[in-house]
């Protein structure tokens, strides 16, 4: 009976979310034994890739509908797939080398665009389902906020001015760095949205300042960026409230947080040095934080020839070049130069094309209107986001996984899914076909 149990509740999207889970537990076991900055070692990362891929061939296997759709999904992805295999093989020759690392790195996008979007472009299941999903992400976000609180307690007093000390603090929970424990906090935020349209229980609207009270604690800049323009769309895309208020309180807003930032600065200098020490951090917006030069590398090794420019160079391949002032970097912190750089301008227009179908999707399909916006305004932050983070290369690794699910797998079956009513409609027409048979 609680196997019975087990099997009815492990629906497609809590099996994604296990996906996710099993490719974080990597990084938070070392996380959150030390506040020392783990990573993800291959071997480990490997593992769970494996793991995922049972997991999902399991579920799939004899659920899966092969259609039109399907097939030339299928096609064009062997087609980029084997271009870019043929551009590594043809590069050895020419040159002598070769990156093993990008073969493997290839055949694994394969592999995840294969499990988590063409075999699912056909998939139907309970809406329902995909309510749990966000759930889980919820539940998982408040945990890392309990245990943000717990591990950084004395690093947040500091923050907020209680302790005095001259240390810089990163406040991280689990993750390896303050920019990856923002960006899960930003899609709990709109995990938390999306229960909202459905769920009108008080702890939804509980976490919400819990997520963001966290998210301003990392004073990750482009976490709390994407936030506010996430805000700031929604306000203007409600149809509550009419277009003249919109601008009225937008200006308003924009003309307070000047006058606010002045005020400070002339007469609370204290306050105005911890804000710009912990979160403006004017002496770098200059470069971005050191972003500029990386990205200076990235598109000088781009545009270097036309071969790279139209193929790429590999992932692991173009950051062999990424040593800068001795620091060595393992990402260009642009999603678009790292995709342009993995697979070049065919591979990048391909990943364009799986977004545009799956968006094309979402607006096209029966959901709710609210829903729609919802998503739209997610993959226009997520896209602006993306722009100062390699977050959502395709590959594997806790932050690709659960960038491909979020924000492609997730929406996918969203467009796809049946409402109570159509499952009882279709249950009942199922009824009658039997009936019928019975009678002839």
């Amino acid at each position: 009976m609680f196997l019975k149990k087990i099997r009815e509740n492990l629906n497609l999207p809590i099996i994604l979310f296990i996906i996710i889970l099993i490719n974080y537990i990597p990084l938070i076991l070392p996380n959150i034994i030390s506040k020392e900055s783990f990573g993800v070692g291959t071997i480990p990362m490997m593992i769970c890739f494996i793991i995922e891929i049972l997991m999902l061939v399991a579920y799939l296997f004899k659920k899966v509908k092969i259609e039109k759709e399907t097939k030339f999904n299928l096609t064009l992805l062997l087609i980029i797939t084997f271009i870019l295999i043929a551009f590594q093989v043809i590069n050895f020759f020419t040159t002598g080398q070769i990156s093993f690392m990008d073969i493997i790195n290839i055949g694994c996008i394969f592999i995840n665009i294969l499990l988590l979007i063409v075999l699912l472009l056909n998939v139907k299941i309970k809406e329902e389902y995909i309510y749990s999903f966000f759930k889980c992400i919820i539940y998982m976000s408040l945990a890392a906020c309990l245990v943000n609180v717990i591990l950084y307690f004395k690093e947040i007093l500091i923050t907020i001015g209680f302790v005095k000390s001259k240390e810089w603090v990163n406040i991280k929970s689990f993750f390896a760095n303050r920019n990856q424990f923002a960006f899960f906090l930003y899609l709990g935020i709109i995990s938390d949205f999306f229960v909202m349209q459905k769920s009108s229980k008080l702890i939804y609207k509980i976490v919400l300042p819990i997520f963001l009270l966290n998210l301003l604690l990392t004073m990750s800049r482009t976490g709390i960026m994407a936030i506010v323009i996430l805000f700031g769309l929604m306000f203007l895309f409600t149809d509550k409230i009419s277009k003249k208020a919109k601008i009225i309180t937008i200006v308003s807003l924009c003309i307070l947080a000047v006058i606010s930032l002045i005020a400070i600065k002339m007469y609370i200098p204290k306050l105005w040095n911890t804000i710009d020490k912990y979160f403006l951090r004017i002496e770098r917006i200059k470069d971005l934080s050191g972003r500029t030069e990386i990205w200076r590398v990235g598109t000088n090794l781009l545009f270097s020839s036309p071969i790279n420019f139209i193929f790429g160079v590999g992932r692991f391949q173009s950051t062999k070049l990424l040593n800068i002032e001795g620091k060595v970097f393992t990402q260009f912190h642009n999603i678009y130069i790292d995709l342009l750089l993995t697979a070049g301008l065919v591979g990048f227009l391909y990943f364009g094309f799986i977004y545009f179908t799956i968006i094309k999707k979402v607006l096209k399909s029966d959901l709710d209107d609210k829903f729609k916006k919802l998503y739209l305004v997610m993959y226009i932050t997520y896209g602006i986001y993306i722009m100062f983070e390699s977050f959502g290369r395709f590959s594997i690794g806790s932050s690709d996984t659960i960038c491909l699910i979020f924000f492609l797998t997730i929406p996918l079956l969203h467009a796809n899914s049946i409402k109570t009513v159509e499952i009882q409609n279709y249950d009942d027409t199922e009824e009658i076909k039997g009936e019928n048979k019975n009678e002839e």
